[in-house]
C-alpha cells in the first residue's frame, strides 16, 4: 500500500492483500512513508484505517475513488495537501476524520454530497491549517453525530444554523470561544 522504500512497503506488498478485502486496519504501527496509488485495487475496500502512523505525501485519487469506502480514518499523519480534494466526491462516506494532518484550504459546499457522514474531524496539529468558515450547505449533514474542528481559524462564527443538525451530539472546537448555543436545556 505504501510506496517502495517505507517501512510499511515491505510488510504490506505481500500476497496477503488481496482485491477482496473490505477492511484495512493500520492504526498505531509506526509507518512511514505515503500511500501508493496501488490502493485502487482494493476495489472492495470499505474502511481504511491508517491514523496515528507517519504517514506523508498527498492522499491518492485513487484512495478517494474506491466506490464502497465508508470510513476513511488518517487522522495524526504528517499528510498534506488541499483538504478539499480530500473532502468531495466520496457518496458512501459514513466516517471522514483527518485530523492531525497538516491538510490546507477550505471546506467546499460540495462537502453536503457526503449525505450519510456520520463523524467528520478536520484540522491540524495545533497550527492554523484550515480556513474560512463552514459553508451553508454544511446543514445538509442530516445524519451527522460527531464533529472535530482543530486548527481552524474561521472567517466568521459557528453557523447557528449548526443546530438543524438533531443528531450531532458531539462539537469538539479546539480554537473557537464563539460556539453557538444550538441546544435547548
Amino acid at each position: 500500500m505504501f510506496h517502495p522504500g517505507s517501512s510499511a512497503y515491505s510488510q504490506l506488498s505481500c500476497p496477503c492483500i488481496r482485491s477482496n478485502k473490505e477492511h484495512l486496519a493500520l492504526e498505531s504501527n509506526e509507518f512511514t512513508g505515503g500511500i501508493s496509488p496501488k490502493i485502487k485495487n482494493l476495489q472492495a475496500l470499505e474502511v481504511f484505517y491508517a491514523s496515528t502512523n507517519y504517514l506523508t505525501g498527498h492522499l491518492p485519487s485513487e484512495l478517494l475513488q474506491l466506490p464502497k469506502l465508508s470510513a476513511l480514518d488518517v487522522s495524526k499523519n504528517k499528510l498534506t495537501g488541499p483538504g478539499t480534494t480530500v473532502m468531495t466526491g466520496i457518496q458512501p462516506l459514513t466516517e471522514l476524520l483527518l485530523e492531525g494532518n497538516d491538510f490546507t484550504g477550505t471546506i467546499p459546499p460540495t462537502v453536503s454530497n457526503l449525505t450519510e457522514l456520520k463523524r467528520f474531524s478536520f484540522g491540524g496539529p495545533g497550527q492554523v491549517s484550515m480556513t474560512g468558515s463552514l459553508p451553508p450547505t454544511f446543514t445538509k449533514l442530516t445524519n451527522l453525530e460527531s464533529l472535530t474542528m482543530r486548527g481552524w481559524k474561521f472567517d466568521s462564527k459557528i453557523p447557528e444554523d449548526i443546530g438543524l443538525l438533531s443528531k450531532l451530539g458531539k462539537l469538539m472546537n479546539h480554537y473557537i470561544n464563539d460556539v453557538p448555543n444550538i441546544y435547548d436545556f
